[in-house]
């Protein structure tokens, strides 16, 4: 949950690659890793959306890296949310996102259900062999 609410730059494919690697059984592991993704982009969202209620953190988002990660949420909305679930682009980022723009919570949870495909995905490229674990 936490590599999915606090910006960072391990991939939560780190910690499923160590319970498969543990011998873990594989969809109890998809399992727990899509609901704590959803859980941290949830996260992520409600203390963007409470933090930038005051004054001094909306000065900040309002300037650099902050102000166009908010722009590309705004311009794009769930797209900007499909691919940060989907890709390797770092999930809390646009979770962030969505909470400082006021994106809706219904739509970033629904939206968050495309983490399974891409946490599963992985995992499953982990079992083949084509990605290194361990």
């Amino acid at each position: 949950m936490l590599v999915d609410a606090v910006p960072q730059p391990v991939p939560p494919d780190v910690f499923t690659g160590f319970a498969l690697v543990g011998g873990l059984p594989f969809w109890a592991v998809g399992g727990v890793a899509t609901a704590g993704s959803m859980l941290g982009g949830s996260l992520g969202w409600a203390l963007a959306r409470w933090a930038s209620s005051a004054p001094p953190v909306r000065r900040v988002l309002q300037r650099g890296k902050a102000a166009e990660l908010q722009a590309l949420v705004r311009r794009y909305g769930g797209v900007s949310l499909a691919i940060g679930a989907l890709t390797p682009v770092p999930f809390s980022l646009t979770c962030y996102g969505a909470g400082a723009t006021g994106y809706p919570f219904s739509r970033l949870a629904l939206l968050s259900l495309l983490r399974a495909p891409r946490l599963v995905g992985y995992m499953w490229l982990m079992e083949l062999g084509w990605m290194s674990v361990g």
